[in-house]
């Protein structure tokens, strides 16, 4: 499993702290999703991967039917 550091509710998300680069973010969040699934030989669906996306662009945890939603 891919482990992501814990963001409380009450935290800010990271595009509002200074110097954050929020595409490099995503992206980078994207490349070892990618590289992770790769090591484990798992199928990297395009499903799989729109969830991460959503998930990587929140900053927040979101609960599935806010995924759903954004899908």
């Amino acid at each position: 499993w891919i482990r992501f550091r814990h963001v409380s509710r009450s935290e800010p998300a990271a595009p509002a702290d200074a110097g954050h680069d929020h595409a490099l973010c995503v992206a980078g969040a994207l490349a070892r999703m990618e590289a992770r699934c790769a090591e484990r030989r798992v199928r990297l669906t395009p499903l799989r991967r729109n969830v991460m996306q959503v998930l990587a662009d929140s900053h927040l945890p979101l609960g599935p039917h806010q995924i759903v939603e954004r899908l």
